[in-house]
């Protein structure tokens, strides 16, 4: 991953994590993260309201998003789309 989009997803999940632990905040939540070195930034502080759950090296398997990966490239896997529009069409066909 190139230092600048480091930069945007630290940027991206520091400010996901303020707003929603700022929406809800009398409420503690536990957000599951991969390992990518950008969860363990020292940039990144977690409000007190929010716990970072670490799933373990490796394993894509526990990681719900890894399932809708796998099928999405079932079927876009050698497509090339021109536009954003063209691959939303192509995901709810």
């Amino acid at each position: 991953m190139s230092l600048s989009s480091r930069i945007w997803t630290l940027s991206a999940l520091k400010c996901l994590k303020q707003k929603f632990a700022a929406s809800y905040p009398k409420e503690l939540h536990i957000i599951q993260v991969d390992n990518g070195a950008f969860h363990f930034s020292n940039y990144l502080q977690v409000p007190e309201n929010i716990i970072l759950l670490f799933q373990p090296p490796h394993t894509p398997e526990v990681n719900p998003i890894e399932r809708l990966w796998k099928e999405i490239k079932k079927t876009l896997k050698w497509e090339c789309f021109q536009t954003l529009d063209e691959l939303r069409e192509a995901m709810w066909k």
